[in-house]
Formats: structure tokens, sequence, C-alpha cells
């Protein structure tokens, strides 16, 4: 993801008079420099379990300010914070409330965190409560129970944990700007996949586009689900050159509506759908079966196709339907078969005399 920032811009010595003039500077990750108030939340987060249970409110410490260690990846989540900041709100609503006084503020803010919670989770079920006893502590209500956040699956540990931190610092943002930035953001995710299932991997993007509309996200993923899963993304597919540094290559549309196993053809480069045993032994047997329609099966070669496909048949049925033999083979494809063993152009005549002729590659299935 750094190679990615660094070739879109992202990285340097800044201006201190431009538009990301701030607390927080692109170049040195985590390091401050003086300028203007950061105008909207801006931080990179990589795969971290940081949230976990937080046994005393006197632990829970308030984010000094909202660009502390926002562009650390792994540091960037502050999971004290986090709490303290869920437990604020609770109890600010819940003072207001009693004493007539103004509260909406504090219930917008819980409501977007937790309807943003619900759409990147894909549950409407699942939402944040503070427990009264025996301490103040921030609990994920999830399938009808109740679990602090050392509980949580490691997935969600981990969405749960940049969403509430990016959130809580665009929040932060807002009241030291003493005016409201609409929400906005660039959010820099590495490996946004990581611990997810894949079910979640295919609506991760669309959900964030919904829960964060006015948020720039920069995401790197080695899952197709992901990649293909966002209409109107751009894709910058990075590669290493020959002293192992990544460049990313021109942009490209994502692969929306596109099979994934297109995507892992057209954009990671991976061939085949199945696994490597079965790749090889696939490639076998269609030799076997070219040499077979030729008429040019030895006994020890037809004893390895038979082999070859009971073994591929007991696999999957997809398989099965693969190596299930047709009755007969077309004359066109008889024809391709008999000249690319001959080394000649399907249809073409007998050459007269040495001239060379160049052999059609012609593929099964």
């Amino acid at each position: 993801l750094l190679s990615l920032v660094s070739s879109l811009g992202l990285e340097g010595p800044q201006d201190t008079t431009s538009h990301f003039a701030s607390e927080a500077r692109w170049g040195r990750f985590g390091a401050r420099t003086p300028g203007k108030k950061q105008p909207f939340a801006m931080c990179a987060y990589a795969p971290a379990r940081a949230l976990s249970y937080v046994n005393s409110p006197a632990k829970m410490e308030s984010l000094g300010r909202p660009t502390d260690d926002c562009l650390g990846f792994e540091s960037t989540v502050q999971n004290r914070a986090i709490q303290r900041w869920l437990v604020d709100l609770f109890s600010r609503r819940a003072l207001a409330k009693e004493r007539g006084q103004e509260f909406d503020s504090y219930d917008q803010t819980l409501t977007r965190f937790q309807d943003a919670l619900k759409l990147v989770c894909d549950d409407n079920e699942i939402r944040v409560d503070v427990e009264l006893g025996p301490i103040l502590e921030p609990r994920l209500s999830f399938h009808g129970q109740k679990l602090n956040f050392s509980q949580l699956s490691d997935g969600l540990r981990t969405t749960m944990g940049w969403l509430a931190d990016f959130m809580m610092r665009q929040d932060l943002t807002e009241a030291s700007n003493g005016a409201k930035s609409a929400e906005r953001g660039i959010l820099l995710l590495d490996e946004i996949d990581v611990y997810l299932h894949p079910r979640l991997q295919r609506t991760l993007l669309p959900a964030m586009r919904k829960a964060l509309p006015n948020v720039q996200v920069i995401a790197s993923s080695h899952s197709p689900f992901v990649i293909s899963s966002c209409q109107d993304a751009r894709i910058h597919v990075l590669t290493l050159d020959e002293r192992g540094i990544a460049h990313a290559c021109p942009p490209q549309n994502a692969p929306f509506g596109e099979s994934v196993t297109a995507t892992l053809k057209d954009i990671f480069g991976v061939e085949s759908r199945f696994d490597v045993q079965t790749e090889t032994d696939l490639k076998a047997w269609d030799s076997l079966k070219r040499d077979e329609a030729v008429g040019k099966l030895t006994q020890g070669k037809r004893k390895r196709l038979e082999t070859l496909s009971r073994d591929l048949s007991e696999r999957s049925e997809e398989l099965r339907l693969i190596v299930r033999s047709p009755g007969t083979l077309s004359a066109k494809v008889l024809s391709s078969l008999t000249a690319r063993s001959a080394g000649k152009p399907p249809g073409a005549r007998s050459p007269k005399g040495n001239g060379a002729r160049t052999a059609r590659r012609v593929k099964l299935g």
C-alpha cells in the first residue's frame, strides 16, 4: 500500500500552505509538522487485532488529538481511546436527556456509528451498548450475546477496530475545528480482506461506500472478491521490478460484473480455477485425450488415461463433466487435432517440397 500511495503522489514533503498541510505529514508516517488544522480525518490501518477488553474505566484514555498516530498503520487503532469515546457518548447522551438539555449531537454520532457498523458487518442486529456494572464497559450485542472486545472474532475485531477509530477521529476533528466537515476523510486500508470470510469480502467495499459516502478509500487486497465487488472503483495492479521494488501499473476499471474466476486470471494472473494437483492432472489428461483422438495412444498411455479419468471424476461433479468423453468428435475438431499432430494448420493441403509450415495450437474444451 505504501508503494501505491507513493505512486499516487501522496507521499513526500508537503507544502505547509497546501490543502493537506496539517499535524500529520504524509512523507513521514506518524510525524507532525506545524501547519493549519487538519480539515478532515486522514488515517491508515493495517490488519491489527487491537480491540481488547479494558478492565478499568481509569485505563480508558481519551485521544489527545485526532491526528495522533493517525498514519501508523499497525499502531493507528487506539483501543483505550475508542472505549473512552463510546462510554463518553453514551454517558453524555444519558445525562443530557436527564437534565433536559440538547442531546441530538451525541445521539447522531452514536446512530451514525451503529448504522455504519451494521452495514460493514452485514448484520442488522449488531450494535454497541455500555454495561453499567460492575464497571462502565462498552460491549457488542451480537447474535443474542453481549461480548467484550476480547471475545470478538479476529475479523470483527479488526474491522470494528479501524471503523470505530476512524469515526472517532472524524468526530474529534469536527469538534476541534468547531464546524461540521460533512464526514469527509481519506482512509488507507492495507490488506482489507485479512481475517474476513469470503461473504464479507464481497460486501465490505459496497457497504463502506454507503456507510462513509464522503470518504476517499484507498485499499490493498489479494482477494478477487474484494477487487470485483465495487462499481466505478479503479484498480492499480502492483508489480515488482528486478530489484524487488513494487510499482503501480496504470489504473484500470474494477472488474465489476465479472466472475471471480475471470478476476483471478485478468488481475492476479492465476490461470487455473483448480488446485495445483488437479491442474497438473488435467493437463496430463488433456494431452492423453489429444493422442487418443488422432490414434496415437499406446496401451500404457491408455491405462494412464483411464486412471486419470476415474480419479478426476471422483473429485467433483465439475471435473466429472469435464472428463466425460463425448461419443464422437466433430469432423472440424478431429481435423484440428490431426493437423496439430502433423504440425500443419487445420485444412491445409499437404505441402509440396520442403516448405515450412507453422502449427496452430488447438485446446480442447
